[in-house]
């Protein structure tokens, strides 16, 4: 911007520095002619080079103002990159987070179900963040997904008993009957 205005004042002040030897010597050489002595620039009178050098000002004028709003622009758009660079930054972040508190509960699940089916506790990554009303949408999903996971193994677990019920229930039928045939061959006897 300093570096245009500087431009411009350089300019401007050739372009009257022009004007002025321009004058000079053209009324040196019609004083010469008709013998008059040199005029000063007071007495200024318009000459046919001027609305050029003018129109050269307004022109130079037109691209600093465009300039200038270039470098607005510019600036402006440097904000907005910053803002999205550092919106950028915290999302990655918030994914290593996430990231990292999911492979904490998987690994908190894996290891609470080698060890007991039983455990009720909710899983809670080191950062100490559980099922909370509030939480991001992607902790309220894996807090949904963990219930699933538990109720499917609360069932699976049921399931087993039941099986092992139904299992020892056949057994104990079994036995109960061949209880009765040996009580019914003994009092034959």
């Amino acid at each position: 911007m300093d570096a245009i205005k500087k431009r411009m004042n350089a300019l401007r002040i050739g372009s009257r520095r022009f004007r002025r030897q321009s004058r000079r010597a053209r009324r040196q050489g019609e004083n010469a002619r008709a013998g008059e002595p040199v005029q000063g620039a007071g007495d200024h009178v318009p000459t046919a080079q001027e609305p050029d050098a003018r129109s050269e000002v307004e022109k130079l004028e037109g691209m600093h103002k465009d300039a200038k709003a270039a470098a607005d622009e510019s600036a402006q758009h440097g904000t907005q990159n910053e803002s999205l660079t550092r919106r950028l930054q915290l999302l990655e972040e918030e994914r290593r987070r996430t990231t990292r508190c999911l492979r904490e509960t998987n690994e908190k699940y894996v290891h609470h179900h080698r060890a007991s089916l039983v455990s009720r506790r909710p899983f809670m990554c080191h950062e100490g963040h559980s099922r909370i009303k509030g939480a991001p949408p992607d902790r309220r999903q894996a807090g949904h997904y963990e219930r699933k996971v538990q109720a499917l193994e609360k069932t699976r677990h049921r399931d087993q008993w039941e099986k092992k019920y139904e299992d020892m229930a056949k057994k104990y039928a079994d036995t109960k009957k061949e209880l009765d045939d040996f009580v019914s061959e003994i009092g034959n006897i």
